[in-house]
């Protein structure tokens, strides 16, 4: 199983790239940076998720929208966390990368 980044919107570049450091470091990594939100795949959203061991949901705002959205459809595994920062300073990859791996440890 892999660790999997999900993201949407302007968090998605950066999620591609923390996604790529990652791999970098030796760590299985998948990102998924989703398009469209309604109606959600949510079929094959799970489908992408079944053999994670690890899945984050990375979003720039105050409440963690995205991660209670997907929750209430029931795409995520019960282990899924958040990352959710409010702006206006945009999220950097270190501070991800920090995050993650201090989770996943």
């Amino acid at each position: 199983g892999d660790l999997v980044l999900i993201s949407w919107g302007s968090s998605g570049a950066l999620t591609q790239a923390v996604g790529k450091q990652l791999a970098k470091q030796g760590i299985a990594c998948k990102t998924i940076v989703l398009r469209l939100l309604k109606p959600l795949q949510k079929a094959q959203l799970r489908d992408l998720l079944a053999a994670a061991n690890a899945v984050w949901v990375i979003e720039q705002n105050q409440h963690a929208q995205l991660f209670h959205y997907l929750h209430a459809e029931q795409a995520l595994p019960d282990f899924a966390r958040s990352y959710a920062r409010p702006g206006p300073l945009p999220l950097r990859p270190m501070e991800l990368i920090k995050v993650i791996t201090e989770g996943i440890q």
